[in-house]
């Protein structure tokens, strides 16, 4: 029985993990969807409804809430449970929301609730964190920080749009959120395997860690404006993102070096291959820190879309699969990355001037995916706790 309580605190409760992981196959079966849009098999429904849902999806209902169901598995404080119970009600909403009706005043105040619970939801995931070891504290209380700051974009969007502001702001705007957000996941996926470590039987150099953890914050949130056309050109901010970018290649070098070593037997090519997409991330952001909106335009929007799915479905999702459910998922995660190189191949291949073969080639990635995903969120979805 004790040992079972153990279990139970060291992974995501039943209501969070199974909403994350119905969340994830909800919205990569969306990324499906896009791909066969794009290569000729409408679906009906508009792109960019499909593309908001899948984005704030993952965003929101995957990667936060799979995080959450990790890391904060037994809240205890009344307020939290009900703000917790408000991001379970908040994820399905914006996904029928935005796929309905894309951008719309429903689906903008859903986000803002959405927003406004993640600032109770991080209060009380801050005062969680006091028993955890130090540099996995480090990681989280950093990453909710970035969490908070990411959300300054979306306020700063809807002054913008109040006061008639350019489409360049705008954008700036929305990448500034984007990335926060992003780099919340990545900073608290961090503090979770460093949480997880001795249990696992993982091994991680803590020193190293440590002094990637304090780079990555004092440097990345800078680096929003590499993802947007004119962005690195900007006065005075363009340069710094720039420089931002390349400093990144330090820490980005410690993280991949620690990963790589991290894990011994059937998880060692787990870590690995998320080591290499993450590396991929990393060369990405310094290329277009050393070129600026010349290398935005050389990748187009299949360079934008490679870096992101690196990140996030080829770091950010495996690692957090292991994390929330270790039972016969790592033959699925195999096929999964193997999707995701299927995949992004394709987007290379259109990148470079064929787009007919590279998109049927990205689609048969994308299928993979989501096909190995409803394989290890099997024991999720069908936890009975």
């Amino acid at each position: 029985m004790e040992r079972a309580g153990a279990e139970r605190r060291h992974s995501g409760t039943g209501g969070l993990a199974r909403t994350a992981a119905a969340a994830y196959v909800a919205a990569t079966l969306l990324g499906v969807t896009m791909r066969m849009d794009l290569a000729g098999l409408p679906s009906g429904i508009p792109f960019d409804h499909l593309l908001h849902a899948h984005s704030h999806t993952l965003y929101f209902g995957w990667g936060a809430l799979g995080l959450l169901g990790v890391l904060l598995s037994e809240p205890s404080a009344g307020w939290l449970r009900l703000a917790v119970r408000g991001v379970l009600i908040v994820v399905p909403a914006l996904f029928v929301g935005f796929l309905a009706t894309g951008y719309h005043p429903v689906t903008i105040a859903i986000s803002t609730m959405a927003m406004l619970t993640w600032y109770v939801v991080a209060l009380g995931w801050w005062r969680h964190l006091d028993a955890v070891p130090a540099t996995a504290r480090l990681a989280l209380r950093i990453g909710l920080m970035y969490l908070i700051g990411s959300s300054l974009g979306v306020w700063a969007l809807a002054a913008i749009q109040a006061n008639d502001g350019s489409a360049l702001a705008e954008t700036l705007a929305i990448h500034a959120f984007l990335l926060g957000f992003g780099w919340f996941l990545v900073f608290a996926l961090v503090g979770a395997l460093l949480h997880r470590a001795d249990r696992a039987g993982w091994l991680f150099d803590d020193r190293a860690v440590r002094r990637t953890i304090r780079w990555w914050a004092a440097v990345a949130w800078v680096t929003f404006p590499l993802g947007v056309a004119g962005g690195p050109e900007v006065w005075g901010l363009g340069p710094a993102s720039r420089a931002a970018g390349l400093i990144l290649l330090a820490p980005g070098v410690w993280w991949v070096k620690a990963l790589w070593g991290a894990a011994t037997g059937p998880d060692r090519i787990l870590f690995r291959a998320s080591a290499a997409w993450f590396a991929l991330t990393t060369v990405t952001t310094a290329a277009v820190g050393l070129a600026g909106t010349s290398a935005i335009a050389a990748g187009g929007r299949q360079g934008v879309v490679i870096h992101l799915h690196a990140l996030f479905v080829g770091f950010v999702t495996p690692l957090l699969a292991l994390l929330l459910c270790r039972q016969a998922v790592r033959t699925p995660l195999l096929v999964h990355h193997a999707g995701l190189t299927v995949m992004l191949a394709g987007l290379t291949v259109v990148a470079v001037g064929d787009p007919r073969a590279g998109t049927w080639l990205a689609l048969a990635g994308a299928l993979t995916i989501w096909l190995a995903g409803i394989r290890w969120t099997w024991p999720l979805l069908w936890s009975r706790r």
